[in-house]
């Protein structure tokens, strides 16, 4: 079998249809779809049997209590049998025939392949998800990550938009980190660090649907902003492991999302004081990142407050 199309589900009634049928009506019919219920209250589960039941051939199913976004891909991973590995939200969905085109690519047995994307919002206003700043074309991860990083480009840290070699992923034992949002911040430069081979392509595949309510953008900024900072005390002990060189930019992203996350905690005094002051500032690298890195340096106190004032945040 050559891909496994790995789709956590938790209250989407309204939209699981949809997601699946995008894979159904694809030319390409190699697959095989696991649908993850997360503990879903609503008729998300009960939908989940009903289209095992219609499709047994391709479906398959796993019921599991309430655990997040990583803990039920995770446990798609489990039992996952392709030779690649897609991840898909239940309430996005891809685009008519780009499996066929993706599956031209799998022979080749790069452990990254990355395809092109749109936001879509629920009005139906549809725009590519940008910017797009690399190249298509096979790069190492030295290259790719210093082109994706250098110009801070959000694109390149979503989980979804990437097929992942299963082996690949087992042989550098990758999984999500459970109980956190914002879980691709910390999957994709750990997944960028160990795959040798990270093919771009011009596919554009996925559809990103912005719905209101949904976890990723509401505002809760301690619980956001928290989970952003635990991520950033992760990847700086596996940065460690790395030379200064291979994660210089990963290590400016790390700063990047530090000073993005501070601000956003009304009484940020506690959770500085899990971090040296120079913290942004030893890994920032573009000029960008070092101003603020200094400001916030010279006075975190001063920086949150400009930065929360600009931001509109704790009004």
């Amino acid at each position: 079998m050559e891909l496994s199309i790995i789709i956590p589900v938790y209250n989407v009634e309204k939209y699981l249809r949809r997601c699946i049928r995008s894979i159904l009506k694809q030319s390409y019919k190699d697959y095989e779809i696991i649908l993850v219920d997360d503990g879903s209250t609503d008729s998300s589960g009960r939908q989940c049997e009903t289209i095992c039941e219609e499709y047994p051939l391709i479906t398959r199913v796993i019921h599991k209590v309430n655990g997040g976004l990583s803990s039920a891909r995770n446990a798609g991973l489990t039992v996952a049998r392709g030779h690649y590995i897609m991840f898909l939200d239940s309430d996005d969905w891809i685009e008519k025939d780009c499996l066929e085109k993706f599956s031209r690519l799998f022979k080749e047995n790069y452990d990254l392949i990355m395809g092109r994307s749109w936001s879509i919002d629920q009005w139906g206003h549809k725009v590519p998800k940008l910017p797009y700043k690399v190249p298509i074309g096979l790069y190492d991860k030295h290259i790719y990550v210093k082109k994706c990083l250098c110009n801070e480009n959000d694109i390149s840290f979503c989980s979804p938009f990437y097929l992942y070699r299963r082996e690949y992923i087992e042989k550098s034992k990758l999984s999500f980190y459970n109980g956190i949002i914002h879980e691709d911040e910390l999957w994709m430069p750990i997944a960028l660090l160990k795959a040798e081979t990270i093919y771009v392509s011009d596919i554009f595949f996925y559809y990103h649907f912005i719905r209101t309510g949904s976890i990723m953008h509401s505002p809760n900024y301690k619980y956001s902003a928290s989970c952003t900072l635990k991520i950033c005390r992760i990847l700086d002990k596996e940065f460690a492991m790395y030379s200064r060189d291979e994660v210089r930019w990963m290590r400016n992203r790390l700063a990047m999302l530090f000073l993005r996350a501070i601000p956003q905690l009304k009484d940020s005094s506690v959770y500085i004081k899990n971090f040296k002051r120079d913290f942004p500032l030893k890994n920032a690298v573009t000029a960008r990142q070092v101003i603020k890195s200094t400001l916030y340096y010279l006075s975190p106190g001063l920086y949150c407050k400009i930065i929360r004032k600009f931001r509109g945040y704790h009004k």
